[in-house]
């Protein structure tokens, strides 16, 4: 789809296939900008055919990256993201649900007609919710009250109104994975793009699990944990009961997060990680003992 065929103010015409965020490499992608110092981000990717701007931007970008001028110019993506939605160039064809014999799925569970497909001895439980665009692997089961391929937050307040990104993605769910009671898996924005769970990962009792995170093989999400939005966990992880894991975050292989740690950045392989925000487990633990020594010395000398 040419720029000039979607926006007025066409600074240099260029053609898109998908839309997407600047760290996101989808085939000839249509992106946003709205401050300077993102530009170089784009510029750096491979995959941005094109780009929306504010004015004062459009001499940054190379003669490869065609350019349109908006007032807002991530309004006005999600604004062209919310119109495509019916576009069969840029959503996924409807194909009719597949459900083998061998699956046991409760009658007051909830399955789309269309685009869901699910594997052999896959067990889904009663008020469980399946949208579109989903899969799921051999041998899983997901418990009581779940959702899988719901919407997430992706908005922007806009004047008077609030502009919704609709998510038009998909959910995977790889073999073996355990989904436990009233868990939300949402879709990914973009329909090029699946949120992930990797095999024989359990996920626990009311746990969030965001649009366009990747969750590793052997991984363990305790109950009421959240991971927001495109956030990346390694294999073999445990996230902690009430963690909250921050948007775009990288958890390496091997990484423990502690009960109710907020994480703002990056895990490296085999850290664990604890507090708010969350730090080393023995910065935390030596933190905490000279908190309590102190606290302890201003209790003698309140006697």
């Amino acid at each position: 789809m040419l720029l000039s065929a979607c926006f007025e103010n066409v600074f240099r015409d260029a053609e898109f296939e998908s839309i997407g965020f600047i760290g996101h490499h989808p085939k000839r992608m249509l992106t946003f900008v709205s401050a300077k110092k993102y530009v170089d981000k784009v510029v750096a990717n491979d995959s941005a055919a094109a780009v929306l701007c504010t004015s004062d931007l459009v001499d940054l970008f190379p003669s490869r990256i065609g350019v349109a001028t908006v007032e807002n110019p991530q309004i006005e993506l999600y604004r062209l993201h919310n119109q495509l939605a019916d576009n069969d160039a840029f959503c996924r064809k409807k194909i009719p649900t597949v459900i083998p014999a061998s699956c046991k799925v409760h009658p007051m569970a909830c399955v789309a007609e269309n685009n869901v497909k699910i594997g052999e001895n896959v067990t889904i439980e009663e008020f469980v919710s399946i949208k579109e665009n989903s899969t799921i692997g051999d041998g899983c089961t997901i418990r009581a009250g779940s959702v899988i391929g719901g919407s997430g937050l992706m908005a922007k307040r806009h004047k008077n109104t609030s502009i919704f990104a609709k998510h038009y993605g998909g959910v995977s769910i790889g073999d073996g994975v355990e989904i436990l009671q009233h868990v939300s898996v949402m879709a990914s924005v973009f329909p090029w793009q699946d949120t992930v769970v990797g095999g024989a990962a359990i996920i626990s009792d009311f746990a969030l699990i965001g649009h366009g995170v990747e969750i590793g093989k052997q991984t363990f999400v305790a109950g009421s944990a959240c991971i927001s939005g495109s956030t990346m966990v390694g294999e073999k992880c445990f996230i902690g009961p009430s963690a909250v894991i921050c948007n775009g975050i990288n958890i390496g292989d091997d990484a423990f997060v502690t009960m109710g740690a907020v994480v703002i950045n990056d895990v490296p392989d085999g850290k664990t990680v604890s507090g708010n925000p969350a730090v080393d487990h023995k910065v935390f633990l030596y933190d905490y003992m000279q908190k309590q020594r102190i606290a302890s010395k201003l209790r003698q000398e309140l006697k």
